[in-house]
């Protein structure tokens, strides 16, 4: 069975209505140009006859960004830096 959620703003995501089972809990996430780095890459579970609440959280360890620098005329800029604070 393959289900999806997209978690809330506190990060918390809800299955509804699924039946018992062992499910794997895989975190994902799609952009253009990042890519998130998560642990644990899987989680486990058992479903039985009431809610599971999970306590063990998925945490982006790292991530990567990348993309272009570009000028007005969409032609690439060479020998730039980015500077990230914080």
């Amino acid at each position: 069975m393959l289900c999806h959620a997209i978690s809330d703003e506190n990060g918390k995501f809800y299955f509804n209505f699924i039946p018992c089972g062992k499910y794997r809990l895989l975190p994902f996430y799609k952009g253009e140009n990042t890519i998130f780095d998560v642990s644990p890459p899987s989680i486990e579970d058992l479903v039985e006859y009431i809610h599971v609440n999970i306590s063990q959280p998925f945490r982006v360890t790292s991530f990567s960004v990348g993309g272009r620098d570009m000028n007005s005329k969409g032609v690439g800029v060479e020998g730039f830096k980015i500077l990230v604070y914080g």
